[in-house]
């Protein structure tokens, strides 16, 4: 009889201790324990190339559905996300708004600065001219600089259509624009600015193939724009100046690649750098776009004019290099060693 009492009493211990422990576990909010689960991880989802932060994935009508990881689609390996974190569902989100940003639990700094926003939807144009039949006859969405006539020679074929076809170029390459669809264009001044390599172009069109196998779009609406950079780009900067009257040019992305530009010497080079060289000088940086104008001019120095990120919006700031703090002394290092890279190809 003691022995069933003990047995009774033993099963009444172990209920009552796993409906306290499911008590504890699920009276927490949902919300509350992705929290938890997301602060839990911080350091291992922070570590994995390409996420820029994590929050809670909610529907159309606000339910949770999850943890949400959000991630630079030019750095990130998707094979590498993980699929779920503590038991709750995982989605991989490479398109987002900055409110996205604002709600997120745990945050990347060194990336959070851009705005990804801007970027969502757009193709590189180095995926286009690598595999030109893989778009063929598709709808894309590109943002380059305005190159003219082939300018600075980044396409290297001759126009597909009419010999008035333009150009336009981002940090991974060129390709050349329908003539009879540039009218769609809004803002690109007769004869389509000419010499105006910095205008900034925002378009929509379809990917066309020329008879000679090479692409090229036929623009279905299109706007040049401001304040905001070519996909990817999360540096960009032109050094001009010295006694030897340099007019250099380099464009980072946020994976490494190095667009670099000698436009003196019409020369071009893209080459890569570590993840943690890029991720050094974009933090360096932060400290060159702190204010409008820095340092004093003086005969034959160097100017930089440097354009990035800060808090989702774009700044750019002039450096006279002479008499300038350390920290900005150690940051334009950093971007010279991009500028002697260059050169050497």
């Amino acid at each position: 009889m003691n022995s069933k009492v003990f047995v009774a009493a033993l099963l009444v211990v172990i209920v009552g201790i796993g409906f306290l422990t499911y008590i504890n576990l699920f009276r927490k909010p949902l919300d509350t324990r992705i929290v938890e689960a997301i602060l839990e991880n911080e350091n291992y989802l922070l570590s994995i190339e390409g996420v820029l932060g994590a929050g809670i994935e909610r529907d159309e009508n606000n339910y949770i559905k999850g943890v949400a990881i959000y991630i630079d689609k030019y750095v990130a390996n998707i094979s590498k996300m993980p699929s779920e974190l503590n038991g709750f569902k995982v989605f991989i989100k490479d398109r987002f708004k900055v409110q996205d940003v604002k709600n997120m639990i745990i945050k990347n700094p060194a990336y959070l600065n851009v705005n990804y926003e801007v970027w969502c939807n757009t193709t590189l144009i180095g995926d286009i001219v690598e595999n030109p039949y893989s778009y063929v006859d598709r709808e894309v969405i590109l943002l380059g600089y305005y190159r003219g006539w082939d300018l600075l020679g980044e396409v290297n074929y001759s126009p597909p259509v009419t010999r008035s076809d333009i150009v336009i170029a981002d940090a991974t390459g060129a390709i050349y624009i329908n003539a009879h669809t540039v009218s769609n264009i809004e803002g690109l001044q007769s004869p389509y600015g000419v010499g105006d390599l910095e205008t900034l172009i925002y378009l929509r069109g379809f990917v066309r193939i020329s008879q000679a196998g090479k692409p090229y779009v036929d623009v279905i609406y299109g706007k040049t724009v401001n304040n905001t950079l070519p996909p990817g780009v999360v540096l960009h900067v032109f050094k001009q100046g010295g006694i030897a009257g340099f007019n250099l040019e380099v464009m980072m992305l946020s994976n490494g690649l190095v667009y670099f530009i000698d436009h003196k010497a019409n020369s071009k080079a893209r080459f890569k750098i570590a993840l943690p060289e890029a991720k050094l000088i974009l933090e360096q940086s932060a400290s060159l776009l702190s204010q409008s104008e820095i340092g004093e001019i003086h005969p034959d120095c160097f100017i930089y004019t440097v354009t990035g990120w800060i808090d989702g919006e774009l700044r750019t700031s002039k450096i006279f290099r002479g008499a300038v703090p350390g920290n900005i002394v150690n940051a334009l290092n950093l971007i010279d060693e991009l500028f002697r890279k260059g050169r050497s190809l």
